[in-house]
């Protein structure tokens, strides 16, 4: 008898663990559930694509961040949660659209897809002419480096064609003079750079076997591959 006892005492711990088992289980799904049902599950960063006929995603402003200033410069980044296709020569989306999360009217606060620079309170341009995605902003601190630049890693093409602007897209560097008075310098199929002085940069590129590098002149507005080979 005393053995049955200590089996039926030891099925029931074990019948009672594995209720609160299930029990956890369950309210873990439910919060998760809420969770993604409220917010919508993880995403890289991306904006959607829309094309014209599309009322599915918002085109217009969401939000204006300030991003900070530099000398008489302001700078804002614009917000939204879907930009406008651009329409080829053949009547064709450059861009297709995209029915991203971003669609929910309550899915996340949108992405910066365009920069506006202001002076002595007026709009003086923007970044782009037609938005696009915009992954990092540096307004000529990178960490303890000065640099004299506006320096941001952008998204303009779809180049995986996913049917929208992500970081798996071709990601390119926009280098702003500061005083806007030079051309920007854009430089396509970017990974990641680094400053080497206030004037220069160096750049690590997409396309490598296995790397390849080039040193970027701000005030010269010339660029140079490393040999480092």
């Amino acid at each position: 008898m005393k053995r049955i006892y200590e089996f039926i005492s030891k099925a029931n711990q074990v019948l009672l663990f594995l209720a609160a088992l299930m029990a956890i289980t369950a309210m873990s799904y439910s919060l998760y559930s809420d969770f993604t049902r409220r917010y919508g599950r993880y995403e890289s960063t991306h904006v959607a694509i829309v094309e014209p006929n599309d009322q599915t995603i918002a085109t217009s402003i969401q939000d204006v961040r300030f991003l900070g200033s530099s000398r008489d410069f302001v700078l804002f980044g614009i917000v939204k949660h879907g930009i406008k296709s651009k329409m080829g020569n053949w009547g064709q989306s450059a861009l297709a659209s995209s029915v991203a999360n971003s669609a929910r009217a309550d899915y996340g606060a949108g992405e910066i897809v365009n920069i506006v620079f202001c002076r002595k309170g007026r709009k003086i341009r923007n970044l782009f002419e037609n938005d696009g995605l915009v992954l990092t902003s540096h307004l000529g601190e990178i960490g303890a480096s000065k640099l004299e630049a506006f320096v941001f890693t952008t998204v303009t093409e779809d180049t995986d064609n996913n049917r929208r602007l992500d970081d798996q897209d071709r990601q390119d560097l926009y280098i702003v003079d500061k005083d806007l008075t030079k051309p920007d310098m854009v430089i396509k199929g970017v990974i990641d750079f680094e400053v080497l002085s206030p004037t220069r940069l160096v750049v690590k590129m997409r396309g490598g076997d296995p790397a390849r590098f080039l040193e970027v002149d701000i005030e010269a507005q010339k660029t140079s591959e490393i040999q480092w080979k």
